[in-house]
């Protein structure tokens, strides 16, 4: 994987100094940069992941992977799906296994001034699809929000501009989350619980469409499509809806301004990020074209993080200056991470 170049932006801010109604206030500045923050996986490998490699992470997968079978009355074999995921030709659809992990962070190299997650290297999945079973599989948690939605969200999400709808996320604020919720058991009737609370997308109107990729609703793994790269997105993109629904605590979500960028199968593109609107479906086409026959994708998903209020310019060019800097070291640690 490799590193995004950083892209500064400066924007004015009031700085306020002294105390109201006697205080000062004069225009300060306030920098921008996108940073990734987490990775989605989508396999058709249930109980595998390309981050397995980690022995807690693997340790991790092993309890999903336990909690999976135990919804099986066969163990090993996912009862009513097929086991590999894949094609279904008989329906005309995907069935995908998801993951979510944080993106890992060196404390010494985090970006100054810019609010991130504080870890080192993630110590747990965020978002397994297995412990999630009876909504991934069965959408037993989502079927009342589905049925009250499913009128409205099939006419809207075929109308002109409806991408405009989708991504706009859960309304819990943009960095709220701790990013150290880890992945656990959650029944269908919990599910339903959880999908009543305010932070839920099922509860979300301005998130009840995916753009040109039809409605969110039901967040289920088996996605209706004959294009495995979109029903790929498709998947990643309602999987982590869910996980932010079902743990608010956890990373994920899906809002417009975030941005996509595909880690697995590798692009064939020189530069290693694109700045293109999620709803510009599929967000890189050049990058997919030959990975037709890849079990796995994998994508990072980057927010835009600020500064606070700086100093008028010299504020400014002292953090630029800072990140400038630190993402040298940055980059060499990022480029040495192959997936």
């Amino acid at each position: 994987m490799g590193c995004a170049e950083p892209k500064h932006h400066k924007s004015t801010c009031t700085k306020v100094k002294g105390v109201c109604p006697a205080c000062i206030t004069y225009s300060g500045d306030q920098g921008s940069i996108y940073l990734p923050e987490f990775f989605i996986e989508v396999t058709n490998k249930w109980g595998k992941s390309m981050f397995d490699s980690s022995p807690v992470l693997s340790e991790h997968l092993d309890l999903a992977k336990e909690y999976y079978e135990s919804k099986n009355m066969v163990p090993g074999f996912p009862s009513g799906f097929t086991d590999n995921g894949g094609l279904d030709e008989e329906s005309g659809s995907y069935f995908w296994h998801a993951r979510i992990i944080s993106t890992p962070y060196n404390e010494s190299l985090i970006y100054p001034y810019v609010k991130v997650p504080g870890s080192v290297a993630p110590i747990c999945f965020s978002g397994l699809s297995e412990f999630v079973f009876d909504q991934w599989h069965l959408g037993e948690s989502d079927d009342y929000y589905t049925n009250l939605q499913k009128n409205i969200s099939m006419k809207a999400c075929m109308l002109p501009g409806s991408s405009a709808l989708g991504a706009s996320g859960s309304i819990i604020p943009d960095g709220s989350s701790s990013g150290f919720g880890c992945a656990h058991p959650v029944g269908g009737s919990s599910g339903r619980v959880l999908n009543a609370a305010p932070t839920s997308d099922s509860l979300n109107l301005t998130s009840m469409c995916m753009g040109e990729l039809g409605s969110l609703l039901p967040r289920v793994g088996r996605v209706l499509s004959t294009d495995k790269f979109r029903s790929a997105i498709s998947a990643a993109w309602k999987f982590s809806s869910l996980t932010r629904s079902l743990n608010p605590m956890s990373q994920g979500g899906m809002r417009a301004d975030y941005k996509w960028q595909m880690v697995y199968p590798k692009s064939s593109r020189t530069n290693c990020f694109y700045a293109g609107s999620i709803s510009d479906h599929p967000p890189a086409p050049m990058e997919y074209r030959g990975t037709e026959n890849t079990d796995t994708y994998v994508f990072a998903i980057w927010k835009n993080r600020k500064t606070s209020c700086l100093e008028p310019y010299v504020g400014y060019n002292i953090w630029k200056g800072a990140v400038d800097i630190e993402h040298q070291a940055f980059t060499a640690i990022c480029k040495a991470v192959s997936i």
